[in-house]
């Protein structure tokens, strides 16, 4: 039997920030403002899995977005180089970065690859500190 659309509409909601279209970049240099620091949130996919992802309002040419991304484990990915830059400077609230969007074809589709500029420094500085303080000869 075929579901009731009006009934199942009416137990439909509307998703929060509905007035705000997520950003799809295409690739280039952006200068991206975040209006509020990253929340966490699940999202259920079609298959009943879910998936932990975080999101923040942003600025880009003026005008409000939301970003969103799913958590990663490692430092180069985008979620590692937004934790790096929150875990450096505090927050990113009313802060602005400069993000560099370019495409690689990985397993048959086109993947963006994600570089936030400052957060190379901060990994970088990261990354120097861990390599000072291990022992001797433990490379």
């Amino acid at each position: 039997m075929p579901i009731n659309y009006a009934s199942a509409a009416e137990e439909l909601t509307q998703p929060s920030n509905s007035d705000i279209t997520w950003w799809t970049p295409q690739p280039g240099q952006y200068k991206v403002t975040f209006l509020e620091d990253f929340e966490p949130y699940t999202v259920t996919m079609q298959d009943g899995s879910t998936s932990e992802r975080i999101r923040a309002r942003i600025k880009v040419d003026g005008k409000e977005y939301m970003w969103g991304m799913r958590k990663a484990k490692t430092v180069n990915s985008l979620y590692g180089q937004i934790v790096e830059l929150g875990k450096a400077w505090g927050s990113l609230k009313d802060t602005t970065v400069t993000v560099i969007v370019t495409f690689r074809n990985i397993q048959g589709r086109q993947a963006r690859i994600w570089t936030i500029v400052e957060a190379q420094a901060v990994i970088a500085k990261m990354q120097q500190s861990q390599a000072e303080n291990q022992p001797a000869g433990s490379q």
